[in-house]
């Protein structure tokens, strides 16, 4: 299986897996600790997926700031579940944004320099956590259909920035001898 195919399958279990707790979490599921297991376990695959392209010190990181980045979203679920007015709910959601923000400026520092906007990565991975809330804001309200529309929405959107992370990984700018320049592809 290629890289690009690989990333897809570890970020869809990602979404796969953060939707089974955030029903978990609002709902009281049963399974909850074992999605929980699952979805910290999805954050080292991440990083086994991205380590022989990015090096193990990168990849290490990644799975460090993703398990904190679910850790502090199940945060935020379980507040919100819990009726936490919304200005007590400012320091869950500021920690797991500003963790997001780190999350971004890892991806961009990873990538070959020039190949990701920094500001651009930021508000996607931004909105990735507003998904996040806006799913749980949907099963609070028992608005189902909202929350399928969200989450289809979500993952779209989620794979569609795995991929664009990966295409800038592989992406490599080589000057011809004519000092000309083309991109290529690295083949993983």
């Amino acid at each position: 299986m290629d890289i690009r195919a690989q990333v897809r399958r570890v970020f869809r279990h990602h979404g796969d897996y953060t939707r089974r707790v955030l029903d978990g979490i609002v709902d009281g599921s049963p399974s909850l600790t074992n999605d929980i297991k699952r979805l910290e376990q999805n954050q080292k695959d991440i990083a086994a997926v991205l380590r022989p392209v990015v090096g193990s010190g990168k990849a290490n990181m990644f799975e460090h700031l993703l398990t904190e980045h679910i850790h502090l979203a199940a945060a935020v679920i379980t507040a919100y579940v819990k009726g936490t007015r919304e200005s007590a709910l400012e320091p869950f959601t500021d920690k797991l944004f500003e963790n997001s923000d780190k999350v971004a400026s890892h991806i961009v520092s990873t990538a070959p320099e020039g190949t990701l906007d920094p500001e651009w990565v930021k508000k996607r991975f931004r909105e990735h956590n507003s998904f996040v809330i806006g799913m749980t804001v949907a099963r609070v309200s028992y608005k189902y259909d909202d929350e399928n529309a969200m989450y289809d929405t979500y993952m779209d959107h989620f794979l569609a920035l795995g991929d664009t992370f990966v295409t800038s990984l592989l992406l490599v700018d080589i000057r011809t001898t004519r000092g000309t320049r083309r991109a290529v592809f690295l083949n993983y």
